[in-house]
């Protein structure tokens, strides 16, 4: 499988993209071509391959917090921002990515405890740098900081590393355990008289390493280096000096090959990128709801192209004794056809956010009519995080969804408001003409919660 990657450098005067192509191969990865150009250049160097990007931001805030289990991700990351509104500029739309924290167990009420980070969405739109149209190719999202981890879990895994990387116009650094960042920093930097760059890189490196251990208070197991860090002597003389961490320096091996050393560092972060997981990923919800959507089609399609197989397969068939076993397995091919030809149809041209992405998994049970029901429920789905949102077909197979859950009010006006929304929705639906809709829900005005129970049905 061939992937593209690349890191995207906005320090200095202009911007400068550093971009991989290579092959996931059973053991690590094998570099095919790698480029250095301008960002502009990527959608037509990437072709048709999905697209991994990575850039640097200075300022990432990244929390710990303990949040409830919540299926819907634009609910999550509203109760996430709330959790981290001191850190958070008023006004700024912002990104997030996170990480189940399973080295906490979970609070008193059990909520669960995560990692979240998150950067304002004017990175992405900056980095962006293929049309609007195409942006569901886009594969990954995230910062230089984060692709940095992949390369460090994948050599050291088990390790606390503290990974030190500098190209001519940045320095980054990135604390992580397997691969959960702990924290990570970009700094620009100047270069100084001839002589003097391995000061200028002890200094920001030491620097760091003392908030790491003493602020963010992690016990740093090993200090690699990488890019221009690689091969000085004399910064990693300085830096064992004040540490005693042990060091190391990657190399080419059965992990990453098809290179040697000096590209390898030259091209670390995009390398290093497509090794990442996906939980570090910033792209905006619409465009991965997009990605599941068009991800789904897909399947769709291999499906039938793998039933053409089977039938061309059992068409050269020509024992007597087979065919019995060829008739039945053909009506089967047959109406499993069938079943995805019209799976594959119901997929509608509609606003693609609406495509919440827990919800696909369960749309692709019912097949036909569930989406287009969905694509008609989602704003009234929308209203409130119900625990429950159940997808069923009434006695003429006619799809149905039925939405119980009880939601807790900050006062009465809240409750006032949530009725509005939900009666607001309930209207749209009825006036359609094609839905008719059941609400059964209470409201405890003394202790401020809803037990909404919705079902939404097709008209008679």
């Amino acid at each position: 499988m061939k992937l593209f990657s690349a890191d995207i450098t906005t320090a200095g005067e202009s911007d400068v993209a550093k971009a991989v192509i290579l092959r996931k191969t059973r053991n690590g990865y094998h570099i095919l071509k790698h480029y250095i150009t301008e960002p502009e250049n990527l959608k037509a160097l990437s072709g048709d391959l999905p697209l991994n990007l990575s850039t640097d931001y200075f300022e990432t805030v990244i929390g710990s917090v303990y949040l409830p289990v919540v299926k819907d991700p634009k609910t999550f990351m509203m109760l996430a921002q709330n959790k981290l509104k001191d850190q958070l500029e008023p006004g700024v739309d912002y990104l997030m990515a996170y990480r189940p924290d399973e080295s906490t167990p979970a609070d008193s009420f059990g909520n669960s405890s995560y990692k979240i980070y998150m950067i304002p969405a004017s990175v992405y739109n900056r980095t962006a740098v293929i049309p609007e149209q195409d942006r569901q190719r886009t594969n990954m999202f995230t910062l230089s900081g984060f692709a940095i981890c992949g390369i460090s879990a994948g050599c050291f895994r088990d390790e606390t590393v503290f990974h030190a990387f500098a190209d001519s116009r940045k320095i980054l650094v990135t604390v992580s355990r397997n691969e959960t960042v702990l924290y990570t920093r970009d700094m620009e930097y100047q270069t100084g008289e001839p002589g003097q760059t391995d000061n200028i890189f002890y200094e920001s490196l030491h620097l760091t390493y003392l908030f790491v251990v003493n602020n963010v208070q992690v016990d740093v197991e090993r200090v690699v280096l990488s890019g221009l860090l690689a091969e000085r002597e004399g910064l990693s003389a300085m830096l064992f000096a004040f540490n005693e961490v042990t060091q190391s320096v990657i190399i080419p091996s059965k992990l990453i090959n098809g290179c040697g050393r000096e590209e390898l560092h030259r091209f670390m972060l995009p390398i290093s990128l497509c090794m990442l997981e996906d939980d570090y990923d910033f792209t905006p919800i619409k465009y991965k709801e997009t990605r599941a959507y068009n991800l789904l089609k897909s399947c769709a399609g291999i499906i039938l192209l793998l039933m053409a197989f089977i039938i061309a397969y059992l068409d050269v068939i020509t024992y007597a004794d087979l065919d019995k076993l060829k008739d039945r397995y053909s009506r089967e091919v047959a109406v499993l056809g069938a079943d995805a030809k019209q799976y594959a149809a119901n997929f509608r041209d509609v606003e693609d956010e609406k495509y919440g992405l827990y919800y696909l998994s369960q749309i692709q049970k019912y097949k036909s009519g569930a989406f287009d029901i969905y694509k008609d429920t989602a704003e009234l789905i929308d209203t409130g995080d119900y625990a429950h949102v159940v997808f069923s077909t009434d006695e003429q197979n006619r799809p149905a969804v039925m939405l119980r859950g009880t939601v807790s009010y900050s006062g009465l006006k809240d409750i006032d408001r949530h009725q509005h929304l939900i009666k607001e929705e309930i209207n749209k639906l009825d006036a359609s003409g094609i839905y008719k809709v059941s609400n059964g829900s209470r409201y405890n005005m003394e202790k401020q919660t809803g037990d909404i129970r919705l079902l939404v049905e097709h008209a008679k």
